[in-house]
């Protein structure tokens, strides 16, 4: 289900000209993680407060 719903909202993303897409996820929530780094985010500086920022670049 997660892994629908992150397709779907990446193709609205695009769909609406954005140029990159960015997440906070607990650092605890491997599960969340998961979901976004296949996706194809990639983790950015700075992590705060236990939360690991990504980052996914919508520009072809």
């Amino acid at each position: 289900m997660a892994k629908a719903l992150m397709a779907e909202m990446i193709d609205i993303a695009r769909e609406r000209k954005l140029s990159k897409m960015i997440a906070s996820v607990r650092r605890d929530n491997k599960l969340m993680l998961t979901v976004f780094e296949r996706a194809g985010f990639v983790k950015i500086l700075p992590e705060e407060f236990g939360e690991i920022n990504l980052e996914l670049s919508l520009e072809k």
